[in-house]
């Protein structure tokens, strides 16, 4: 006669087996995402890094003088020496081998000089946008409303202006206070806070301002550039821009000088002086295994010069990650 004998052993034992095999997949699912996590992390880390990089390469343009050969003893007037790196997207592709990382870094950089300064087209004692001898504030704002609905998605600028600084009842003091429905970063390339003038720089006209005037502003290359900065070089002192245009800036702007509105015409700077750039930077961590890692960030840059010197550096105003 065979005993009968219990099975709750092979059922406890399957038991436990089985609640192993959870606690180890759960285990292997929680390293592997922490492992994902910490990839994602150190690439926008190296990323982050790569765009601040970015905006030490724009300073380092801007702040040091340029000759346009060894021969020469003099540098370029450091007023000018910007239009070779402004208003084009410049490429800085970095590999393992010589810099330790792969990805790219890209900047753009713009003079605040060539745009609009925004509080200064809003008279806040009167609580309306200026309207001068010259009309300059409803001017512009006229000139401008067609690429504002554009790019803003803002169907009355005049209105929507005077309305938010009637709320605020002071000026701006960022740019990211005015509230648009797109593409929020082209309001950097068209508006200002860091001027105190409503005089524009025309070798220095931002992407966002050519477009509004209906320049047909050119991609130019760098050898372009340095043939326009030779010519302007060689003028000390005030520019006859009504007489000069044609020479040095039609080829830029494919326009002629009469052929631009009487509100710009007669706001445009005789002297060219710039104060202050805005830089966008993108770094970008490239990973062969997944996808790229792209951060941008934004930065205000001011000249400074430093004291008991001729010597001009630009510092870092204030920063936006974008």
């Amino acid at each position: 006669m065979i005993a009968k004998k219990s099975g709750y052993i092979l059922v406890t034992a399957l038991f436990i087996i089985s609640l192993a095999s959870i606690f180890v997949t759960s285990l292997l699912q929680k390293t592997l995402s922490y492992d994902r996590l910490s990839r994602t992390l150190l690439r926008q880390q190296q990323a982050r890094m790569l765009a601040l990089s970015g905006i030490e390469v724009a300073r380092a343009q801007l702040s040091n003088p340029y000759k346009l050969d060894e021969k020469d003893k003099e540098a370029i007037d450091a007023n000018i020496t910007p239009f070779l790196y402004v208003d084009q997207m410049q490429t800085f592709t970095l590999t393992e081998e010589k810099d330790g990382i792969k990805g790219r870094i890209k900047i753009h950089i713009s003079s605040e000089q060539g745009k609009i300064n925004l509080n200064g087209i809003y008279n806040f004692d009167e609580q309306k946008i200026t309207n001068d001898k010259n009309n300059y504030g409803q001017k512009v704002v006229a000139l401008l409303q067609e690429t504002i609905h554009k790019k803003f998605g803002i169907e009355n600028f005049e209105n929507a202006l005077t309305q938010l600084l009637k709320k605020r009842g002071r000026p701006f003091e960022d740019l990211t206070e005015i509230p648009v429905q797109k593409a929020a970063d082209d309001i950097f390339d068209l508006f200002t806070l860091t001027t105190t003038s409503t005089t524009l720089q025309p070798l220095y006209f931002s992407d966002g301002l050519a477009e509004g005037l209906r320049l047909e502003k050119q991609k130019i290359d760098k050898k372009q550039r340095l043939e326009i900065v030779k010519k302007l070089n060689t003028r000390k002192g005030q520019i006859n821009w009504q007489q000069q245009w044609k020479e040095l800036l039609a080829p830029l702007y494919k326009k002629e000088y009469n052929e631009m509105a009487d509100v710009i015409q007669k706001n445009i700077a005789s002297k060219i002086e710039v104060a202050s750039f805005f830089v966008i930077s993108y770094g970008t961590v490239v990973d062969d295994d997944s996808q790229d890692m792209t951060q941008k960030v934004g930065a205000y840059l001011e000249k400074m010069n430093l004291p008991g010197t001729d010597t001009n550096i630009y510092n870092i105003k204030r920063l936006y990650w974008l």
